[in-house]
């Protein structure tokens, strides 16, 4: 706890956090826009257990979830705090169009912490954030974690998350099944297998044609299932952006 105290001195919210003069140089721009605007590029937005586990480490989070459940309920709610805090500034200037939290708190067969974990440490600092940021005009609230979420999605739904990234094949994440299992209102982004890319133009089609259904429904973006790995060609991943080209057109 100690050490914590510490850390969080370091967590500054005054004004050389945020690039200077953005109030003349950045506002008018987002007012105007013609196009989405994110809150932060990816992986800057810290979720909850990614945030302890850089503090703490995996192996040392897990413990410290059974040995040390008061300062981890303080780094939740701390941090909390700080995604608010640091954000009203710019909320009070613009809207944006969507937030994305990077989490990644799960393994191939499922989270690293139990849903009663979830539900305890670090479900009512989401609800918290959501209810901020959607408040304060933000429309779509996001929740980035690879491997096997679905033991803990019904309660970044009920939190108010809106979508989930990026529905990792390979921990069995198949976007069809998971809006036959969670409703359209959980709208769904990734779900393109990174591994069939590499095998070649006929079998990046037939995958492609098993997500129409859900392009047809909406409410699902196809991207890659990850970092798009240096085993895919040049020439397969151009002909898969082709493919996803005439499949968003309704041509494949």
């Amino acid at each position: 706890m100690a050490s914590w105290r510490e850390i969080k001195k370091r967590y500054d919210l005054g004004p050389r956090r945020y690039e200077p003069n953005w109030e003349i140089t950045r506002v008018a721009g987002w007012q105007a826009r013609q196009h989405p605007l994110i809150f932060g590029p990816n992986c800057t937005t810290l979720g909850f257990y990614w945030h302890a586990r850089d503090l703490m480490g995996t192996e040392g989070l897990s413990y410290a979830l059974f040995d040390q459940p008061e300062l981890v309920h303080d780094i939740m709610e701390f941090h909390a705090d700080f995604l608010i805090e640091a954000a009203r500034p710019v909320l009070a200037k613009t809207t944006v169009d969507y937030v994305c939290l990077n989490e990644d708190l799960s393994m191939k067969n499922g989270p690293l912490l139990s849903p009663r974990q979830y539900r305890t440490f670090i479900y009512p600092r989401l609800k918290r954030v959501v209810e901020f940021y959607k408040s304060h005009g933000c429309r779509y609230f996001a929740i980035d974690t690879d491997g096997n979420p679905e033991a803990v999605v019904p309660m970044f739904m009920e939190a108010g998350v809106d979508i989930l990234w990026p529905l990792e094949r390979a921990s069995g994440q198949d976007p069809v099944r998971l809006r036959q299992k969670f409703g359209k209102s959980l709208r769904l982004w990734g779900g393109v297998d990174k591994r069939v890319l590499a095998e070649g133009p006929a079998a990046i089609d037939e995958h492609l044609r098993a997500l129409r259904p859900l392009i047809e429904e909406g409410g699902y973006i196809p991207t890659v299932d990850h970092t798009v790995p240096p085993d895919i060609s040049w020439p397969n991943f151009k002909h898969y952006m082709e493919s996803k080209a005439k499949l968003l057109r309704g041509e494949l």
